[in-house]
Parts: C-alpha cells; sequence; structure tokens
C-alpha cells in the first residue's frame, strides 16, 4: 500500500535554551508530517547534532513514500525501514522515515511494538532555570570547562534533598584528558563516589583509554556510538547511550535487545508524539533510567 504524506512546519521558542555541544539553541521549527490527512508526528531537527535540516528530512520523506510501497506483512522490529520497504537509509534518515512508519502502524497494528505495562523510569536532566520538584533517583548534568563549581553546586544542592542520586555527567566531547582531570580536581571523594559515568567528555576520542587507566568513574559512548556499532561486544565496559535519532529506530530496538544491561535511551529533544517511538523501546529496558526529561524544555503544543 502507498502512504500519502503531507506537511506543514511550525515554528516554536524552547522554554530555556537548550545545550547542544558548545553552543545553546533557543528557538526550532517543526515538520508536522501527515498521513492520508491525519496528523501524527512533530520532528524536529537540532542544529549542531543533527546533519539535514526539516526542509531536507520533508524532501526525503516525501520521496521515500511517494516512491515504495509499504508491505506490512513483511514487518520485521530489527530490519530497516522495519521490513516494510527497501533502503538504503541509514542513520537521522532512516529514524525519520522509520518515524512516520512507528507512528502510522502503532495505531494500525499496536501489538507490533513492544509496549510497558509499567512507567518508563527517567533520570533528571538538570537545569538551574527549570528546578525539580523533587529530585529524583539518577540526574544527568550538563558539563563544561571552567564550569566545575556550578557543576559541584548543582550536585551537592541534589544530594542535600536526596543523598542515594546518581549522577550521569555529560562532557559533550568538549574536554582534553588535561582538562577534565582539572575540572574533577576539586570534587570530594564523596562526589565523585556518586557519579555513574561521564557521559562522552572527549574530544579525542583516544582520551578515553587513558582516562580509564586513571581513574574507575565508568564512560559512556554517546554521539561516537555512531562508530562503533558494528562491533559493540568489544565496547562492553561501557555504557551505550543511544539516540534512536542518530542511528534509526529499527537499530536502536536491536541494541537494547543485545545489551540490555549496558543500554540507555537518550532523547534528541523530540516533541511528545515522536517520543512515543522511544518509549516503546524503552519497554525493553524496564530497570534502567532513560534520558527522557527534555519535554519540559518544549512549549505545551509540543509536550503534552
Amino acid at each position: 500500500m502507498k502512504l500519502k504524506l503531507s506537511f506543514e512546519r511550525k515554528s516554536f521558542t524552547y522554554t530555556t535554551p537548550v545545550t547542544v555541544g558548545t553552543s545553546r539553541v533557543s528557538s526550532n521549527t517543526a515538520l508536522q508530517v501527515s498521513v492520508n490527512e491525519e496528523a501524527i508526528v512533530d520532528l524536529t531537527a537540532l542544529p549542531g547534532l543533527h546533519h539535514y535540516t526539516i526542509e531536507e528530512w520533508q524532501y526525503v520523506l516525501n520521496e521515500f513514500f511517494a516512491q515504495n510501497e509499504i508491505a506490512v506483512q513483511k514487518f520485521d522490529l530489527f530490519k530497516p525501514a522495519f521490513g516494510t520497504a527497501t533502503t538504503n537509509f541509514t542513520g537521522e534518515l532512516l529514524y525519520i522515515v522509520e518515524e512516520v512508519l512507528f507512528a502510522y502502524l502503532s495505531v494500525k497494528k499496536p501489538d507490533y511494538f513492544p509496549q510497558s505495562n509499567k512507567e518508563v523510569l527517567v533520570n533528571g536532566l538538570y537545569s538551574g532555570h527549570i528546578p525539580f520538584e523533587k529530585v529524583p533517583n539518577v540526574v544527568k548534568i550538563k558539563i563544561r570547562q571552567g564550569e566545575s563549581l556550578q557543576c559541584l553546586q548543582a550536585m551537592t544542592d541534589c544530594l542535600s534533598k536526596n543523598p542515594d542520586v546518581l549522577f550521569r555527567l555529560d562532557g559533550n566531547r568538549t574536554f582534553e584528558i588535561e582538562s577534565l582531570m582539572a575540572f574533577l580536581k576539586i570534587f570530594p571523594k564523596k562526589n565523585l563516589q556518586s557519579v555513574q559515568y561521564i557521559e562522552e567528555p572527549f574530544k579525542n576520542y583516544a582520551d578515553n583509554i587513558l582516562f580509564k587507566k586513571m581513574f574507575s568513574i565508568p564512560l559512556a559512548l554517546d554521539e561516537s556510538l555512531i562508530s562503533h556499532l558494528n562491533h559493540l561486544n568489544k565496547l562492553k565496559e561501557n555504557y551505550f547511550i543511544v539516540k534512536p535519532s542518530l542511528i534509526g529506530l529499527s537499530k536502536s530496538f536491536e541494541i537494547a535487545t543485545r545489551f540490555p544491561r549496558m543500554t540507555i535511551l537518550s532523547s534528541s529533544y523530540e516533541t511528545a508524539s515522536a517520543m512515543k517511538a522511544l518509549t516503546s523501546i524503552a519497554a525493553l529496558l524496564p530497570d534502567q533510567y532513560h534520558g527522557f526529561d527534555t519535554l519540559k524544555f518544549l512549549p505545551k503544543k509540543f509536550s503534552i
């Protein structure tokens, strides 16, 4: 069968600017995708994270669904495009195709995708502009060079309200080995013992190896995970931070199935409608705390 798509673009402002690498993004535009004249998913590309714009996403989606028959009877959760069409797409282009397919098929064929019978566990994303009503069990903090005092204050504040909290420090590939050592130098032992892992701290991936020889704090692969998708078995000492928008939904379902103890899902500030696919993947990982605390950065029309 053929799916007929239509599109609408909607501009919005984040409730507070979001951090992407060394940049902050204050506003964006969502691409609302409708199938057979029914709105089903709002897609957002983040400059600095995604390689294409939503204009390019719209072109790709329009061409793909105009040219391909969707064979629902060939559905396979772990194949590109869920096995319903032949494609050479990878990464974010595969992701946007699969988001549309997920949104459509999860309504028409809800038994095709994993569903959780309990709430998805979510780590809190620390923001000085949006304080926690209650400090969650796991808190993610974005760290930057020269801001160790701010990070220490955030950790101290959280620990005072929840002594058992675990921290995930996200370096966004902004550190050298020397600068990260200097960053951590001021932290008391109690704070370091509360760090579950440091996510993607180094500009140079080789610094990961040196860091592991000097510190017992685990590391997590995020953006660089893409370069290691074919040999994840060799990297089991790391956590895998899976961003479905960078590798596709089908590949994310596969990794979550193969490595449930080390896989943590991370959103890319998706809208609520796009997050439905991510929570389906999270159903395979019911004991992990996932990086889904991003809807608070979106206006109500995209976060409810």
